[in-house]
Order: C-alpha cells, then sequence, then structure tokens
C-alpha cells in the first residue's frame, strides 16, 4: 500500500515526485489524484523538467496549464513534480498524483506503466502516515522439518532477490604458510564467479564519494550476506567467505573486498548465513592475481583522473571564485572593466542574522545627479553567447533613492499610435529628451502610464511633451482605463528610470535591459520584446531588497521575485515579498557583442550576478545570502561593488 502524507497545520506543504519520466506523450488528458480528506484551502502547483535535472518555475496546477506549459512529444520526454500546500486550518492527506495521457502508440498504453508521484521531497511540518506490514510465521513448533523449511527458504531468497556480483576468492598458497604466525604470506585470486548477494533491508548505497587526503572512499563498511548453503553450492562444501575476498558489485559499480565475515546462527543453532563487511578495494602485494583476472578487475575499475577529470576541473572553477578573490586595482580587475570616475562607493557592513549579505554597495544616485543623465557607471569584462538552448539568472540587492520632482496638472492629452502628447499649464524644472515621465489620476491611483520623452517644447503660456509608450502599457492603458483620455483629473511628473543592468544592441535589438520604475513597473526588455511587470506592493526608499530574475529559453518563462529580510528572526530565512511568472516566453538568441553595463540613476545596488543558469524558488533565498558565492562557475558576473584599491598591480614573480 501506498504511503500517505497529512498535511494539518497551516502553511505546511508536501513535494510529491516520480523518478520515472512521462515518454512518447500526445496528449494529457486528466489529472488523477489520490486525496483520502481534504478540508480547508490547499494550493496546488506543478514544475516540470525536460532533463529530470532542470525543473520551470511552480505553476498553478491546472489541466489547461499542463496542457500548454508542458513541452511534450513523441520525441521529447519530459519529469513533473506537484507541491501541495495547506493555506488555511484543515486537513489534508494524499498518497499519489499522475496524469492521464495518450501515448504515440495505442497499444503502448496496455503495458507501459506510467509514472505515479508519490514520494516525498521535503515538508513542512507533515507527518507520513505508515502502513505496518503484515507478518507470519512459517512453522510452530523447534523440529527438523522447520529447520530444512528456513534454509530452503533463505536459499530461494537468496537466488530470486538476491543482487548479481562477480565473486574473487582469495585462496592462501599453500607454500607461504607460517606455522609461527599461524598465516599464510601469500593469496591466490581465483577465476571470477558470478554470484548473489543480499544487502539487508535492500538498503543500497546511494553510491556517493568521499574525497580523503589518500584519495576516494566509499561509504563503509558495507554489509551483505550470502547464504551459506548457497556460498557452498557455488565454491564447494564448508567453505566460507573470508577476508581479502574481491567482489564487484555492478548495481553501484563497486569493487570491493572482504575486510571481515562471520556465521550467523539461527533457529536451533544452526549457521543460516555469512555476514561480511565490504570496504574499498584495494590492490596488495601479497594477494597475487593472474593476468586474465588482473584485465577483469581494471575493465570495470577507474583512476580518479580518468573517472572524476570533469568534475574535479568544475571543482576547482567553483572554489577559486576568482572573481571574487583576486586584487582588484586600477590596472587589474577580473570583473570591471570600467568604473565611472564620479561613482561612490559606500562602505556598509550588512548582516542578517550573523550572514554577511554584503560589506559594499555602489550609490549611482550620486553620479547620475552629478551629471544629470544615464551614462555608464560599471562596464563589466566577462561575456558569453547567449543561444536559443541557454538560460540565464539575475540577482542583486538594491534600494530605490527618493528623488523630490513636483507634480503638473494636465491640460490635455492625445494619444496617437504609441505616442502621447501632453499639455500643462505650468513647466516643470529641469524636464529633457531622454528621461522619463508618468501619468497619474489623482481621482484613480490605480492609473500610472510611463513613457520615455522625445520632445519637450516651452513657450509663454504652457509646456508641451511627447513621450513615447510600450504597445503593452498602451494596450493595458486602453483596456483598463477606456476613458482616461478624457479625465479632468492627470497630473505628470518626471520619473526616475532605475537600471539594473543593460546589454542591448541597439541595432540588432538583441540583449537584455532590466529597469524599474519609481518602485510600480519592472522593465524586462529581451531582444525586441518588451515585458513591463507591475509591482502589486510599495517598495520603501530606505531598504534593501533582494532581487532574482530567471529568464528560461528551455521552458519559455521569465519570473521575477522581491525578497526582504525578517526582523527579528533567529534564522538568515528571506520572505518573499512579490513574485510574478510569466509563460509563453519566446525562445531565441539573445546573444551580442555589447558588454553588461549598469548605469547611473536613483539607485543603491550591491552582489549583482548574472548566472548561466536559472535559480528554483527553493534555492533562491540561499543565493541572495552569499557574499562570496560557492557555484562561481555559473557565473558571468559577479560584482559585491568593492573599491579598487589604488596600488599598482604586481604580476606573478618568475
Amino acid at each position: 500500500m501506498a504511503q500517505s502524507f497529512i498535511l494539518d497545520n497551516k502553511d505546511d506543504f508536501v513535494i510529491l515526485k516520480s523518478k520515472d519520466a512521462y515518454d512518447k506523450v500526445i496528449s494529457i488528458n486528466s489529472i488523477v489524484e489520490t486525496i483520502t480528506s481534504s478540508t480547508g484551502t490547499i494550493k496546488k502547483e506543478f514544475r516540470w523538467s525536460i532533463d529530470g535535472g532542470t525543473f520551470s518555475q511552480w505553476i498553478i496546477l491546472t489541466l489547461q496549464n499542463l496542457q500548454d506549459l508542458i513541452k511534450y512529444s513523441k520525441d521529447v520526454k519530459f519529469w513533473i513534480e506537484y507541491k501541495y500546500t495547506l493555506l488555511t486550518a484543515g486537513h489534508f492527506e494524499i498518497s499519489s498524483t499522475t496524469l492521464n495521457v495518450t501515448l504515440f502508440d495505442d497499444r503502448m498504453n496496455n503495458f507501459v506503466p506510467l509514472p505515479i508521484a508519490f514520494s516525498v521531497e521535503k515538508g513542512n511540518g507533515y507527518h507520513p502516515l505508515n502502513i505496518k506490514p503484515f507478518s507470519f510465521n512459517p512453522y510452530k513448533n523447534n523440529n527438523k522439518p522447520a529447520l530444512r523449511l528456513q534454509k530452503d527458504l533463505s536459499f530461494i531468497v537468496q537466488n530470486m532477490y538476491g543482487h548479481d556480483v562477480t565473486y574473487f576468492r582469495a585462496v592462501p598458497d599453500i607454500r607461504s604458510r607460517d606455522v609461527i604466525l599461524g598465516e599464510w604470506t601469500l593469496y591466490n585470486v581465483s577465476d571470477p564467479v558470478c554470484a548473489k548477494i543480499l544487502i539487508p533491508n535492500n538498503d543500497i548505497p546511494d553510491g556517493k564519494f568521499m574525497f580523503e587526503m589518500m584519495g576516494i572512499e566509499f561509504e563503509s563498511p558495507l554489509e551483505v550476506h550470502i547464504d551459506k548453503r548457497y556460498f557452498e553450492y557455488l565454491f564447494g562444501e564448508g567453505t566460507m567467505p573470508q577476508k581479502r575476498d574481491i567482489i564487484h558489485i555492478p548495481l553501484t559499480n563497486r569493487m570491493m573486498e572482504v575486510n571481515s565475515s562471520q556465521p550467523v546462527y539461527d533457529f536451533m543453532d544452526e549457521i543460516l548465513y555469512f555476514k561480511l563487511d565490504l570496504k574499498k578495494y584495494q590492490k596488495k602485494s601479497h594477494v597475487l592475481q593472474s593476468d586474465s583476472v588482473q584485465e577483469l578487475i581494471d575493465s570495470v575499475t577507474t583512476g580518479v583522473e580518468e573517472l572524476f577529470n570533469e568534475e574535479i576541473q568544475q571543482q576547482v572553477e567553483k572554489i577559486t571564485a576568482e572573481q571574487h578573490t583576486k586584487d582588484k586595482t586600477t590596472v587589474h580587475d577580473p570583473t570591471r572593466e570600467y568604473l565611472n570616475p564620479n561613482l561612490y562607493i559606500e562602505t556598509e557592513n550588512w548582516d542578517n542574522n550573523y550572514t554577511t549579505i554584503s560589506e559594499f554597495h555602489y550609490d549611482f544616485s550620486k553620479s547620475y545627479l552629478k551629471e544629470e543623465k544615464y551614462s555608464t557607471a560599471v562596464r563589466y569584462k566577462n561575456q558569453k553567447p547567449w543561444t536559443i538552448n541557454d538560460d540565464r539568472s539575475y540577482t542583486a540587492w538594491f534600494k530605490d533613492v527618493k528623488l523630490d520632482v513636483i507634480s503638473k496638472k494636465i491640460i490635455s492629452v492625445s494619444l496617437v499610435d504609441n505616442v502621447v502628447t501632453i499639455d500643462f499649464m505650468y513647466a516643470i524644472p529641469k524636464l529633457k529628451v531622454g528621461q522619463w515621465m508618468e501619468i497619474t489620476d489623482t481621482a484613480d491611483s490605480t492609473f500610472s502610464l510611463i513613457g520615455e520623452i522625445e520632445y519637450v517644447n516651452y513657450d509663454p503660456s504652457r509646456l508641451r511633451v511627447r513621450m513615447v509608450i510600450s504597445e503593452f502599457l498602451k494596450i493595458k492603458t486602453n483596456r483598463d482605463f477606456p476613458n482616461w483620455l478624457t479625465s479632468t483629473t492627470l497630473v505628470g511628473k518626471q520619473t526616475p528610470r532605475r537600471n539594473f543592468i543593460s546589454g542591448y544592441d541597439v541595432n540588432e535589438q538583441k540583449g537584455m535591459v532590466i529597469d524599474s520604475f519609481d518602485g510600480k513597473w519592472f522593465r524586462i526588455i529581451l531582444n525586441d520584446t518588451e515585458y513591463w511587470i507591475p509591482i502589486s506592493i510599495e517598495l520603501g526608499y530606505d531598504k534593501f531588497y533582494g532581487l532574482v530574475i530567471n529568464i528560461s529559453n528551455k521552458f519559455n518563462q521569465l519570473s521575477l521575485y522581491i525578497y526582504e529580510t525578517i526582523p527579528n528572526s533567529k534564522s538568515s530565512n528571506l520572505n518573499c515579498i512579490f513574485r510574478n511568472v510569466t509563460n509563453n516566453v519566446e525562445s531565441v538568441d539573445r546573444s551580442t557583442t555589447t558588454k553588461y553595463e549598469v548605469k547611473n540613476s536613483m539607485l543603491s545596488v550591491t552582489n549583482i550576478r548574472i548566472l548561466t543558469e536559472t535559480i528554483e524558488e527553493e534555492k533562491q533565498h540561499l543565493w541572495l545570502n552569499q557574499n562570496i558565492i560557492r557555484d562561481s562557475d555559473l557565473a558571468i558576473v559577479v560584482d559585491n561593488a568593492i573599491p579598487r584599491t589604488r596600488i599598482p598591480y604586481m604580476g606573478v614573480s618568475k
């Protein structure tokens, strides 16, 4: 019987997943959930993967979303996970979730098992409902028939449920017998024999390695069992496993050797089986092997360099973290190519419950106010092609710097194509072409229209401004506020554009730009498409917020998250205060030779990262809490706003 999982506290959640993939699916017909009971409000979500490793962002679980978002076909496999969250007080019990699908060949539906998600990933206060297995006693009396029955059953279990191995016996060389010490000094490895071993409780090691000073180690000791009659059947009556015997386990791809063995006495004080403690195999000079045996052992074993060369290189790249650790001088800076001379870097140790997040941050507002334009503040060196198969993510901690602006009443407004023409009775100080303006309505606080100023004309009686708006904002404004052009309560004001990153080729219309506007909108430009995300929360000017933006070509998604620290918390966890996921984002090549840079604006920023992978929602707080990132091999840009030293760069002495 399948295990059930119970949620009975607010905010409890459980993640159900399956290790198997859906294959040759041509349609998703329905969702099949095995729910025992359900009270309270349940939030159902899903995410999917096409490689079994990288998953999409969590999406509300509906049949329509499954059909629209998952890329499935007869040639594409996909994995899926489900998340159930109890939002209110109540009780929810579930054991499995699966999909009713149509496969490519209808005949396959009769014999291909569909993946059923029933294994728990993690939860928050959930508890499993375990079903106790039944047991039985195969005998009533301590007699010879019962003993034979037990031995027969043990032999059958060994043959039926044992795991296949290759067994090499280390047979003592009779000529090397030392009668004084009572041992043999030489052993000969016999030809291999195909055998079976039992692992207690079928608790198979997960196969992870442990790196130690002397090399690679496995989890040890590994305990295995071999039935006595079975062993004697293979190697002869009166034989038993002994120290130095060699066992190759294909299931875990491990070469082990017997460290110790002992008989286990059971019913009626009879030896039923042998218990073996295994350790990692080490070649020994006093254990002699024939050429054929040595060749066989070499064929199933590999050295560290051969087995882990790629992983070793990856680990080296992870821990070297050149963008963090290299000296940053005016001559040598592994991350930044250019720093604006007017840029101000503020020293501020900022901790999240004893976790150091940042020691420095950029204050772009000072150079912006001094130059009065969106000039380059920081330009980065590193670039990577952004192909149709690549993902990107951007993370940073940011704080909006307040800009005092004056609102002026609008006399008239018109809209032609994507150009808004505005007439004011009075002038607005320091208004220039290239700046941004926002139109609001004093009678409706939800109305907000933002555009870039392309024309400013002062005459004796009034101010005329033309600004360009996006197609998205035009459609949204006309849809949600159909009478806005005739409103008599409109006002206009300069609104600062705050730039987080810019790597965009205007001529080719390729690359990425991330901006925000007065805490109300985020604008993300990807090639020739603008995505405007309204921010439904109010961001203060006196605190830093964590920002995570995922752009996935694999899943056609754009997601934006905003986090804040939790006051008086006993942990370094973060609170997600805003979440937005945009689906059906076009997968295209966004490669450009234009280098990433940050423009001067009314913004303070630190811990800027651009990564080659998206960050799953469960791991985002870990990335935001890292001052020195662990997986630096994923990073294109890592900028902690560290000031450059004024000492000259000294090369490596030879």
